[in-house]
């Protein structure tokens, strides 16, 4: 993935070489912003959309926008189908700004607040956090607001089957079976790596 100049998501083989482009996108617009000491980063519109994807051999799954929009393609690039929910977007307010100026000053290494202030924010939360294509071709979306256990769940034809909650917040990484597996993040900083195993309700 590049996200500068023009942005790209490529497939790449097992050696590394691109072999096929799987969807282009607008890229990011990168400030800048040095401290008084001559520390520097450069950072993009604070929660700006994060192009997301998910893949497996017969192709992938693709957000590149803040919309409820996921693009469904062939390893060739070419577009297999769109999947779309109605979704309203949360605006960015000073009360969110402040939260999220507030946690990343208290970083390690962190640039100084007053630094990372002359970064704008996005006008509004993006609607996708994070998603996961499984082996049954069924789509696992993970909503940026909300209920940080809920999952949207699509089925391989992009049909909406409901919402799944998990036992706890996690990073879910994988399904495959009847086997979710993700990572939780520790307030210590460690992560533990866990599964559990999904099964149909009676009803």
């Amino acid at each position: 993935m590049r996200d500068t100049g023009n942005a790209v998501i490529y497939r790449m083989n097992m050696s590394g070489a691109i072999v096929d482009t799987l969807a282009l996108f607008l890229p990011s617009t990168w400030t800048r912003v040095e401290s008084a000491e001559g520390k520097y980063a450069f950072v993009k519109p604070r929660l700006a959309p994060e192009p997301r994807v998910s893949a497996d051999p017969g192709g992938a799954a693709i957000v590149t926008g803040a919309r409820y929009l996921v693009e469904l393609r062939y390893p060739s690039g070419a577009l297999v189908r769109r999947v779309a929910r109605q979704y309203e977007n949360i605006a960015v307010t000073a009360e969110l700004r402040d939260s999220v100026l507030d946690e990343e000053s208290q970083r390690a290494n962190a640039l100084p607040r007053e630094a990372l202030e002359l970064v704008s924010f996005a006008p509004v939360v993006p609607a996708i956090e994070g998603l996961v294509l499984d082996d049954q071709g069924r789509l696992w979306v993970d909503l940026y607001s909300g209920d940080p256990t809920r999952r949207d769940v699509f089925d391989a034809e992009g049909v909406f089957l409901g919402a799944l909650y998990l036992p706890e917040p996690m990073v879910l990484e994988d399904v495959h079976g009847d086997r979710a597996c993700g990572i939780i993040n520790q307030l210590g900083g460690e992560a533990a790596i866990v599964c559990y195993r999904i099964s149909e309700s009676d009803d």
